[in-house]
This record gives C-alpha cells, structure tokens and sequence, in this order.
C-alpha cells in the first residue's frame, strides 16, 4: 500500500483495504488449519524440512488450478480488485465527477485524518501542493486536506474537462514548514468512495477499484443493526463540536466527562477510557459523523481503551482513581469502582457504546460507508471476543 512519508511524519490510516479485504478462517485443513483471503490466498503453514516444502508446494499448487472454491467457501472472494479496465476507467469518473451513472451523489473521502499536520514529528507535514504546482505560483501554504479543495485544484491545474483516471493520477505532494518534501502519491490512493455501476457495488480504496458482493453487505449491515441500541443520548445540536456535545450531555445526565484523560500503561501512546462514563459502567466512545478513517478511529478507540481496562492494572488504576476524584455521590463511586475492580476476572465486564453523531436525518446504517461499516464490524465483533457487551448509538439533531 502507498505510503508517501514515514509514519511519523504523515498520519495516515493504511488499514482501509486491509478492512476491506481481508478475511481469515480456520479451515480444518490438515495441512492449511489458517487461511488470510484478500486479493490471494494466504496460507499458515511451519516447514521445517526440504520434503515439508515439496508436500506444501504441491498442495499449494492444487489450490491453484481449482475453479470451484467460490462456490463451497463464499466468504474467499466478498470483495476482490476489479480487472476489467473499461469497468476501473467508469468508476473512477464517476468519482471524479461525484455521480454514479444514474446521476446519484458519489460520497467521496480523503482517507486521511481531518488535521494533515503531526505536531510531535521532528519535521511533521504543514502544507501540500498538488504536481506542477510551483511556490511562486501558489504561496499559500494549503493545510486542510479535503476531497472539494483538492478536486478544486485539479481542475485548476488540469482543466474542468480532463478524464477521471487522468485527474485522479495527479500526484499530491506534502511538504515541511521550510517547505522540504516529505512525500508524494497519487492523489487516487487518498480517497475512499462506494458507488453502484449496473447493479454492482464498486468500492474505491487506496487507489484500488473493488467489486463487492451483494449478499456480503446484506449479511453486513444486518449484523450491524442487530447491534443499534434503543438508548438515546441527547439530540445533537447542529455545528456542535464533539467536546461541547460531550460537555453538554455530562451536565444533563450526571456522566463523568473523561474525554482528553490518559489511561495508558508506562511507555505507550494516551488511551482515553472514553468520552462519558454511565453510572452503570457504560464506557461512551463519541465521534460526530465523519470519514471511514474519522469513524474507524472511534472502533479502534473503543477497542484499545477496552483491552487496557481488561488486561492492565495500572490502566485500571487510574480510571478508578478518575472516579473516586468525581463528584458522583459516594455509593455511586464505590459500586463502579467494584466494578471495575471484578473486570480483572472472568466477571462483568463495562458496556461499550459506540454513538456516532451528526446532522443526518432518521440515520441508518446505510448512512455510513462501507469501510465506516466495515471497521465498526470489525471493532464489535473484537469487543465481544473480549465479553464486552457493544451496542451502537446513530443521533441525529431529534436524539436518534
């Protein structure tokens, strides 16, 4: 996958095609018991002599000539790289114009996250340009990185007429304060986007074209909604930043307000317990409607701060001491406390609620992307490996 810098001085998320493509099984397999499916199959398997080799070559090579594993393992091939060129070239005008060919709206999004710049890098990233573009030309130094600004400056460079592959091929290129190159790609493996063609959804990531298949995102999206919950927290307030929603509800429900605290172990990056912790234990991760890469931020938030809680004491420790340091009455305090204190065992575990709020009317799960699905799915299923009961909240601006 395209990385244009080191990951300290570009953040960017370089799971999404993993998210997309990838799948593992445990096959029962005498010789492959593991199999990782993507864009090929991936077999786990120890040689330990010349004869191991030559009996896993030739099994492996049997596996190669068969034309009949779609049918008896449906899971192999949900998503798959699309090799038709006339099918690649229509997608990626559709994105490139915003439309797919019956002239509905194409959501496209910079897979990156919504602030390009790292402050903790020796030499983070301040400003791009597009390829062709020249300081003298251009001395505004362009932090924000979005789909509009940057298809804005592509059609200013190349003209309003050039083709999709054509526009969606321009080099994007991320430079230092001192204005130093730092990295450059393809601006098509920045962006993520989900369009139908005929009947046939196409997801585009990471400069990638995809087919996904049909009955993959019924049996997606119905996992999905039997995980929405009932509970509603409070009605979003239009324009509402993430930290005055969280603020907002602690003060009308008596939640304690953990957003920005630190709960990690010694010599790791800050883990945040949550947003708002419930008096009965619910640990709120919060996120406003965003891109896949905003969202699967959230999943990976709520999986992170989980598994700390789970398995470090020190990370239980301190929110234990965020809670006794609360104004929540004493008896409050003390029961949560024990709660998290039998956490350790093969006890009760927190809730996780996963609330994703926004200005969005009567949202679904529909109203998320594909790869913003795709990572919530992945984030719940770990939490219940884990017997974190998971639920997942859409507020819109009525409560939900």
């Amino acid at each position: 996958m395209a990385n244009p810098a080191p990951s300290d001085e570009i953040p960017r998320i370089d799971t999404m095609t993993d998210i997309l493509t990838n799948v593992q099984i445990r096959t029962g397999h005498e010789l492959f018991g593991k199999v990782v499916a993507g864009s090929a199959l991936r077999f786990s398997q120890s040689i330990g002599s010349v004869d191991k080799f030559r009996e896993l070559s030739s099994s492996v090579l049997c596996f190669a000539t068969k034309a009949d594993y779609r049918a008896e393992n449906g899971w192999i091939d949900y998503a798959v790289p699309e090799d038709d060129e006339s099918v690649i070239e229509t997608v990626l005008d559709c994105v490139w114009r915003g439309a797919d060919p019956n002239g509905l709206p194409v959501n496209v999004e910079v897979a990156w996250w919504e602030e390009v710049r790292e402050p903790a890098s020796d030499r983070p990233v301040k400003h791009w340009r597009l390829f062709g573009e020249r300081r003298e030309a251009n001395p505004c130094q362009t932090v924000t990185l979005t789909w509009p600004a940057v298809r804005a400056r592509i059609r200013h460079l190349s003209g309003i007429q050039c083709p999709g592959s054509q526009a969606l091929g321009t080099e994007i290129r991320f430079f230092s304060d001192d204005d130093d190159e730092l990295g450059r790609c393809p601006v098509a493996e920045l962006l993520s986007a989900e369009l139908v063609v005929e009947g046939r959804t196409y997801v585009m990531v990471d400069g990638l074209v995809c087919r996904v298949d049909s009955f993959y995102l019924a049996a997606l999206d119905t996992e999905l909604e039997s995980h929405l919950s009932a509970r509603r927290l409070l009605a979003y307030q239009p324009a509402e930043l993430e930290a005055e929603y969280n603020r907002r509800v602690a003060r009308a429900t008596g939640m304690l307000l953990l957003d920005t605290c630190d709960i990690r172990p010694r010599g790791q990056t800050q883990i945040e317990p949550c947003d708002l912790l419930g008096l009965d234990g619910c640990l709120y991760h919060i996120k406003r409607k965003t891109c896949a890469t905003g969202i699967s931020h959230l999943a990976n938030q709520a999986l992170s701060s989980a598994t700390m809680l789970l398995r470090e004491q020190g990370s239980r420790d301190k929110l234990n001491d965020l809670i006794a340091r609360s104004g929540w009455a004493p008896d409050d305090r003390r029961r949560v406390c024990a709660q998290l204190g039998d956490m350790a065992g093969p006890g009760q575990r927190f809730p996780v609620a996963l609330a994703i709020i926004g200005e969005w009317e009567d949202p679904t799960i529909k109203s998320l992307s594909l790869l913003a699905r795709l990572a919530l799915r992945r984030a719940i299923r770990n939490l219940q490996d884990l017997s974190f009961p998971t639920e997942l909240m859409l507020i819109d601006c009525r409560g939900g």
